[in-house]
């Protein structure tokens, strides 16, 4: 069951970065988006809270990964 804390802690720390550094991943995926003008009627700052918001999601789901594998653990 080692892999579960593995994948929980991933998630974590996954997460938490992605929170952190929204601003310069949304600024390289626009200049990516300049040149395949794909998605850039979306524009930055919806690109920095979608970030924020997954990156807050995947933290959480990192902590309920390790919570359910400590409450399994004791049991």
């Amino acid at each position: 069951m080692w892999w579960q804390t593995v994948f929980g802690v991933v998630y974590l720390v996954g997460g938490v970065v992605l929170s952190i550094f929204a601003r310069p991943v949304a600024v390289w995926d626009y200049e990516i988006d300049k040149k395949w003008k794909f998605l850039l009627m979306l524009g930055l700052p919806f690109r920095i809270w979608f970030l924020r918001i997954g990156g807050i999601l995947l933290a959480l789901v990192g902590l309920f990964v390790l919570a359910i594998y400590l409450v399994v653990l004791k049991l």
